[in-house]
């Protein structure tokens, strides 16, 4: 078994990284989808042209024990966005996402871990007005908000040892600053491992603090408002080592001011386990 007191592979909730420990996971992921939700829930269509919204992302994560009490987080993305029709040949943005830069702290330790974690987030792209007209905006479809934010998570997790198998609780705030509405998360998480194989599944929800029909603004992934429930299924198989692969995938169950769709993914990750491990 790849885990006994801690989780398997992926995020690793409350848990730590082992001093000198470290975890990469690189992901492909996929959405293409004509629907979205309005500020009220009612399906519309994506683009106000009847076109569909097609986006793919390079995304790599990294957690790094710098101490038995703190990981260091960073994670990066490559965006490529575009909208589509039967008209109008397809158009969008090509651009990296935000640089994001954290640590989790441990608050307690044991077979019940309590984190607080931390991750400011800042654009590597021009900042895009939502308001402004098409032709005027440095990107057409933004990559993000273009405004640094931050974001606080506070997380307890449980290891029902002697099975492999682990939950983990989060709660969150992202302030994101300007016209963008605030947010609280919330997200559940459970996991298991079986010899080579790992699966976790994760609910979480996005809720907007503040009114969703008043800001209802939306440019492809980027809202004013946002809310939104997520159930993500994922699988992993350990392929030599500490060498991982893995196939996921997040379904929206409800959600307002949201593209609608599902968002497929593939993943490679990796650990080194101090003492000769990875």
């Amino acid at each position: 078994m790849l885990c006994t007191l801690v989780p398997g592979i992926g995020r690793a909730g409350a848990w730590l990284q082992p001093e000198g420990g470290a975890f990469v996971k690189t992901s492909w992921l996929y959405l293409d989808t004509d629907r979205r939700h309005d500020c009220r829930g009612d399906e519309e269509p994506a683009a106000s042209f009847d076109g569909s919204f097609r986006e793919h992302q390079a995304f790599v994560y990294g957690e790094f024990g710098l101490h038995r009490r703190v990981t260091a987080l960073v994670s990066m993305a490559v965006k490529d966005a575009r909208i589509t029709d039967a008209v109008v040949p397809e158009f969008g943005t090509r651009s990296t996402g935000d640089l994001r830069l954290g640590a989790r702290w441990g608050l307690a330790t044991g077979s019940i871990p309590v984190s607080l974690e931390t991750v400011v987030s800042v654009p590597t792209y021009p900042e895009s007005d939502l308001s402004d007209p098409v032709g005027e905006r440095e990107q057409f479809l933004p990559a993000g908000t273009g405004r640094i934010e931050i974001e606080t998570r506070l997380q307890a997790g449980a290891s029902l040892y002697p099975l492999p198998v682990y939950a983990n609780l989060a709660l969150g705030r992202r302030d994101r600053g300007g016209v963008f509405g605030d947010q609280w998360t919330v997200a559940a998480e459970v996991g298991a491992t079986f010899d080579r194989v790992f699966v976790k599944s994760d609910l979480s929800a996005v809720l907007a603090d503040g009114d969703l029909c008043a800001g209802e603004a939306a440019v492809g992934a980027v809202t004013v408002h946002e809310q939104s429930l997520r159930w993500s299924p994922e699988a992993s198989w350990r392929l030599a080592g500490d060498v991982w692969v893995g196939a996921g995938a997040s379904f929206l169950v409800s959600g307002r001011n949201t593209l609608d769709g599902t968002q497929w993914s593939l993943s490679v990750a990796w650990q080194r386990r101090p003492g000769g491990g990875g």
